[in-house]
């Protein structure tokens, strides 16, 4: 009953803090000041915002301008900045090799018609040699009675997966243990050398998987210089369909079998009497690339000294392969439109009559299009202490394409209680809302989740609540027309109004988060709350 009451008291008073925020405040978020942000971040002058490029060191230098502008206090220290040490590899093709054996059956694979790879982030040159393991899904979760590495040994050997999602895991268990850094991460503790990325599916373009290797890898380098991301060595390579259907043949397992049973759950680790050869030579670059932040201190005496974070990457693809004559990659919706949103909302912040009772901190982040590189590294050397941080808000992809906003998506509300504040902030502005689970990969709210921070990542649902505008039809659409690709710009449909409601939605939410006098709690139970929270919540 207790805990009743205290679920029923902190929902009442989040409702009233909500209904407290001025609405001159929420009218400093405008659809105009939006756009104008936009224009200038996504247009080619920046020629896509590439990390560690010209054109993304511009846009850092304006986001930190507009921080100036408001008169808010830099995050580093004296500095806006937080420079990021990066290492970037790209593959040689020519002097890059993977040749399948067994007995005195060779195959040669083609670089780029029967596999690629990024590179390696670590060495320069590396060969291996080991015998092939297929591994299923390369899913290690024990505890959950799946373990596609139970009673096989693959100490020194080439593990061979499947990038497929695996039934009937919870979306908290599916977006942890099947994010590809985990199952990468799960081969080399158990002592794998290498890792060959299988696809099955011929309908599959192949050209995607040539596009994404040939920008290579980049990862975080440390004191030493050495690479902190991705955290262990491992040599990779992705094959094609066909090389696929070939290595299933030479070792006498028929494909079509092993991917039945692994769809029905019934996935076997087996040892293949095929031995695999791999070289990769990599040609390596340093790079340095900054996270853009400022903070609005807070008033209360007590609660000052803890943090709502706001993210939104700057960074986008730069440029690459033409389409129809264009080769920069804006990124308009992504995610020049988050950043904008950001800016807005500070604006917001700052217009308070009040400061708030616990700082807010934004974060422009580099790196994000390449693994989440600048969120990995703030959390790695945090301008605040982590255990400061209340609730992390990330904006990635503020607006919507061709229809108002109606109802949204709280992904990280159902594990924490930052859910009934998004609720609470949406009954305000007089929006539907749609709970979700957090997913540790994709957006720079990840590295925050895995340090046991609590996240909300709200963004605009398909449902339009209007029978003449599909959302579903008209999202899927974008994605396969759109997303990262040079139409991303500002010639596309967007409704500047719907991006600013999503925004005051967010300001809503990290307002709340900054006023109550509780911080955001786990819901008991959760996955991410009980692995990464510190300790079990009560």
């Amino acid at each position: 009953m207790r805990s009743a009451l205290s679920a029923v008291a902190v929902a009442a008073s989040v409702g009233i803090l909500c209904a407290q925020v001025p609405e001159r405040a929420l009218q400093q978020i405008r659809p105009e000041s939006i756009r104008a942000h936009m224009q200038f971040l996504a247009d080619d002058l920046l020629e896509g915002r590439g990390t560690a490029t010209r054109g993304h060191q511009l846009a850092a230098n304006y986001v930190a301008a507009q921080f100036i502008a408001l008169g808010m206090d830099p995050a580093f220290g004296q500095s806006f900045f937080q420079p990021v040490s990066l290492r970037h590899a790209e593959a040689i093709g020519t002097e890059s090799s993977l040749i399948f054996s067994r007995g005195r059956q060779q195959l040669r694979l083609a670089y780029g018609a029967d596999f690629v790879t990024p590179g390696d982030i670590h060495r320069e040159s590396v060969s291996i040699t080991g015998q092939v393991v297929f591994v299923g899904a390369g899913i290690a979760a024990p505890e959950l009675g799946r373990d596609d590495y139970a009673d096989i040994d693959v100490r020194g050997k080439i593990v061979a997966m499947l990038p497929e999602p695996i039934a009937k895991l919870s979306p908290s268990h599916g977006a942890y243990f099947e994010s590809f850094e985990r199952r990468i991460e799960a081969a080399v503790e158990r002592g794998a050398v290498g890792v060959l990325v299988l696809q099955t599916d011929s309908s599959l373009p192949w050209e995607n998987a040539l596009q994404f290797a040939n920008r290579g890898i980049t990862g975080i380098t440390g004191a030493l210089g050495k690479p902190q991301h991705p955290s262990k060595p491992i040599a990779g390579a992705g094959l094609g369909f066909e090389a696929t259907r070939r290595l299933f043949e030479m070792g006498s397992l028929d494909l079509e079998s092993i991917l039945s049973r692994h769809r029905e759950g019934r996935t076997q680790s087996v040892v293949l009497p095929v031995t695999a050869s791999m070289r990769i030579r990599s040609r390596h670059t340093t790079l340095i690339s900054p996270n853009v932040g400022a903070v609005i201190r807070g008033a209360d005496p007590v609660l000052k000294d803890e943090y709502v974070v706001y993210t939104a990457h700057l960074d986008h693809l730069g440029r690459g392969r033409p389409v129809n004559g264009d080769d920069i990659y804006n990124g308009a919706l992504d995610n020049a439109s988050g950043v904008a949103a950001m800016l807005a909302i500070a604006r917001a912040f700052v217009s308070l009559p009040e400061r708030p009772r616990r700082s807010i901190l934004f974060l422009a982040t580099t790196g994000e299009e390449l693994g989440m590189l600048g969120s990995t590294y703030f959390t790695a050397q945090p301008s605040v202490p982590l255990a400061n941080i209340a609730a992390v808000v990330n904006i990635d992809g503020a607006t919507l394409m061709q229809y108002p906003l109606y109802r949204v998506t709280a992904r990280g509300g159902e594990n924490s209680t930052l859910g009934r504040t998004a609720e609470s902030a949406a009954r305000r502005l007089k929006l539907e809302i749609t709970q979700a689970t957090a997913l540790p990969i994709g957006s720079d709210h990840a590295p925050f989740l895995l340090r046991g921070i609590p996240v909300l990542w709200v963004s605009g649902a398909a449902d339009t609540g209007r029978q003449d505008i599909d959302g579903k039809r008209s999202q899927a659409e974008w994605m396969a027309q759109i997303y990262h690709s040079p139409k991303d710009d500002l010639n596309q449909s967007l409704d500047f109004k719907s991006a600013a409601g999503l925004a005051q939605l967010d300001f809503l939410i990290g307002y709340e988060v900054a006023q109550n006098n509780e911080r955001p709690r786990w819901t008991p139970g959760d996955f991410f709350g009980e692995k990464f929270g510190g300790s079990k919540v009560k």
